[in-house]
């Protein structure tokens, strides 16, 4: 059924009489180009700054709203990780950890997303369409106009690329080793550089001189050396050729060992567990990662206090802003510890030096079988190996530490 107020009529070569009765008959309203779409003008042509200004301003405004402004940090990280994934509130306020490390699992991170990973995931599925999707208007257009019948892994860049098709050439390293061709009558792989032989693709595993030593063409078909069911490799010339052979029948799997007559080729994106581009896959694929934190579950489990949490989160990598820190960019400012009025107060200082704060350990250690230690390393290594299970007991502890520590 048609939406009368969100439907537009278009008019060209009319009068204006003509257009006003067309748009009394069918009842839209009148539009003007350019068309928007998410706020975005649909063009043919690059957008420019002009074309994305309403945009950016929108999204400023969002974030300058005073809504934003007094969320505290843990709350701009829900924020985030809700809708706006990976355009920090809290960041503009000053950067407390490199966002490469916020952008981590939460092992040691905060799990959210980096739109450079994200839009890099978006443009790999343009590339698993060039292979997989016959009939796109997109595709075919590709291969007629900037393809034209070669390899999209050996093509060069050409000088007047757009922006996003270089954008696409410049990913076919990675996409390269996601992308896997499965031999049926081997009309539509590239015997040389798509990844079809187990070792990878041949062009890199062994050079140029390979296509040299075969006499076969660089931009020739799989099926120039399938005859029926068999494979028909040339005469081996080189120890490479031989190799190839070799390792094509000891990695094959069995089913994928000789080639089948009359049928297609297929393709199948590794990532994903169907062999089918998935964004959610392809993603937990490529982003970084780093080796799991000993102390991971004892900041994030399932009760957790999100802003208990978070600080506690900080004061771990010792990046809360003590007055140690603040003294670096203020040379005047006194750094002494407001509450032993002792020494400096910096992160090791606040949490275990202080003699008010090891009266908070001292009473949590009475209620919770927490032992009074000198450093996180010992500390966070006595509870990593203590709250493991998911008993209530182990849940009040956490709970206890994470409260002490933000309170602190």
């Amino acid at each position: 059924m048609v939406n009368y107020n969100k439907s537009e009529i278009f008019c060209c070569g009319l009068s204006v009489t003509e257009i006003l009765q067309l748009v009394d008959r069918v009842g839209f309203k009148l539009g003007t180009l350019p068309v928007r779409y998410l706020g975005v003008p649909l063009i043919t042509g690059k957008l420019t700054y002009k074309d994305l200004r309403p945009l950016i301003e929108k999204i400023t405004n969002k974030l300058t709203s005073w809504t934003a402004e007094y969320l505290t940090f843990a709350g701009g990280l829900q924020l985030i990780a809700s809708v706006i994934h990976g355009i920090s509130t809290f960041c503009a306020k000053g950067e407390k950890v490199n966002w490469t490390a916020i952008c981590l699992p939460k092992q040691g991170g905060l799990g959210l997303k980096s739109l450079v990973q994200w839009n890099k995931v978006c443009m790999l599925r343009f590339i698993w369409l060039l292979f997989s999707t016959a009939g796109s208007i997109w595709v075919a257009w590709v291969c007629e106009y900037l393809l034209k019948g070669k390899s999209f892994w050996a093509i060069n860049m050409p000088s007047d690329a757009t922006w996003g098709w270089r954008k696409l050439l410049n990913l076919r390293a990675p996409a390269r080793k996601l992308i896997q061709h499965i031999p049926g009558d081997g009309k539509d792989i590239d015997i040389w550089h798509d990844n079809w032989h187990p070792s990878g693709p041949l062009i890199e595993v062994y050079g140029q001189r390979i296509v040299r030593d075969a006499s076969i063409p660089p931009d020739a078909k799989l099926s120039v050396v399938i005859s029926g069911n068999y494979w028909c490799w040339p005469p081996a010339p080189s120890p490479q050729l031989v190799q190839i052979q070799i390792e094509l029948f000891d990695k094959l799997d069995p089913d994928k060992l000789y080639p089948k007559e009359g049928a297609m080729d297929s393709v199948i994106w590794i990532p994903s567990a169907s062999g089918k581009f998935k964004t959610g896959a392809t993603w937990n694929w490529i982003r970084e990662r780093q080796g799991k934190q000993q102390w991971h579950k004892l900041i994030w489990f399932l009760d957790t206090i999100l802003k208990h949490s978070f600080i506690s989160w900080l004061a771990v990598l010792n990046r809360l802003t003590t007055k140690a820190h603040q003294k670096q960019w203020t040379h005047d400012l006194d750094d002494t510890c407001v509450l032993c009025k002792n020494e400096s107060k910096t992160n090791v200082h606040m949490f275990f030096k202080c003699s008010f704060s090891k009266g908070i350990w001292q009473e949590l250690s009475h209620m919770t079988d927490i032992p009074l230690m000198d450093s996180w390393q010992g500390l966070l290594a006595w509870l990593g190996g203590k709250v493991r299970r998911k008993s209530l007991h182990c849940t009040v502890i956490k709970l206890s530490w994470n409260a002490a520590v933000y309170h602190i």
